[in-house]
C-alpha cells in the first residue's frame, strides 16, 4: 500500500498543478540549462514545442505555486524547471494562456532510490497495476481535494481516469491521465502524461499538460513523452 500511495501522491500532485493554468500572467521565455539535483549538474533535455520560462513572471508564480502545493501535500518540492508552449510567449502582447505547460521536480523528503531505473519501472507499475482502476481514481481525486482544500483554493478536481498503458524504457517510466478543472464558471478538460526517471539517486518527474479540446490532443502528447524518453 506504500507503494500505491507514493505512486498515488505522485500523479496526484501533477494534477494539482494544473489549476496554475487559471490563476497567473504571462512573461517571455529562455533556453533550459543545466540543473542541480544534490550535489551534481545534469544537462537534461526540452520537451519539444516548450519553452522553459523559470526566470519569467509567469515561471516565478509557478514555481511558488508548485512550492506551495508540494508543502501542502506533505513534501519538500524542488522545483528544476517550468515550461509552456512557446507559442503562447511569442503570441500578441503575449496574452494568449498556453495550451502546453509543465514542469521538471522532484521532492527532498523522499529517501534517495539505491535501486536502477527497472527496478523503479517495476514498483511503478506494481502501484498502477491495481484490480480496481476505479480504486486507485478514487485515491487521486481524495489525495487532490485534501491538497487543495489545504491551500484554500477555490477550485475542484473532477473524475480522475488514468487513460493509457504506462510505456517503460531503460531510461524512464510514462503514464497519463485525464481530469476536468473546474473554477466557478470556468472549466477546462486536461490531458497530462508524467514521465519519470533517476539521477543522482533521486527519483525525478517530468509532467506536461495540455488542454484536451481534440481526441488527437491526447496522442500529441503522448508523442512528446515518447521522444522525451528516447533523450533522456
Amino acid at each position: 500500500m506504500t507503494q500505491l500511495n507514493r505512486a498515488s501522491k505522485g500523479l496526484s500532485f501533477a494534477l494539482c498543478a494544473l489549476a496554475f493554468l487559471f490563476f497567473v500572467p504571462a512573461s517571455f521565455s529562455e533556453e533550459m540549462g543545466a540543473v542541480k539535483i544534490g550535489n551534481r549538474e545534469f544537462v537534461l533535455p526540452s520537451p519539444k514545442g516548450f519553452c522553459e520560462s523559470s526566470n519569467t513572471l509567469w515561471g516565478k508564480h509557478y514555481r511558488t505555486f508548485l512550492s506551495n502545493l508540494g508543502v501542502s501535500a506533505g513534501g519538500d518540492p524542488e522545483i528544476l524547471s517550468v515550461f509552456r508552449d512557446c507559442e503562447s510567449l511569442r503570441s500578441d502582447k503575449l496574452k494568449r494562456s498556453p495550451k502546453l505547460w509543465g514542469y521538471l521536480a522532484f521532492d527532498r523528503k523522499a529517501n534517495r532510490v539505491w535501486l536502477g531505473q527497472g527496478a523503479l519501472n517495476r514498483r511503478l507499475r506494481k502501484a498502477l497495476s491495481v484490480k480496481d482502476p476505479k480504486n486507485l481514481e478514487s485515491q487521486l481525486q481524495d489525495l487532490t481535494d485534501t491538497s487543495l482544500e489545504k491551500m484554500k483554493a477555490n477550485i475542484r478536481i473532477g473524475e480522475i481516469k488514468v487513460v493509457c498503458k504506462p510505456l517503460e524504457t531503460e531510461r524512464g517510466f510514462m503514464t497519463c491521465g485525464f481530469t476536468r478543472l473546474v473554477t466557478g464558471s470556468q472549466y477546462q478538460d486536461v490531458y497530462l502524461i508524467s514521465v519519470v526517471f533517476l539521477r543522482n539517486r533521486e527519483v525525478i518527474t517530468l509532467t506536461l499538460y495540455r488542454n484536451a479540446d481534440e481526441p488527437a490532443d491526447l496522442a500529441s502528447l503522448v508523442d512528446l513523452g515518447k521522444e522525451y524518453l528516447m533523450a533522456l
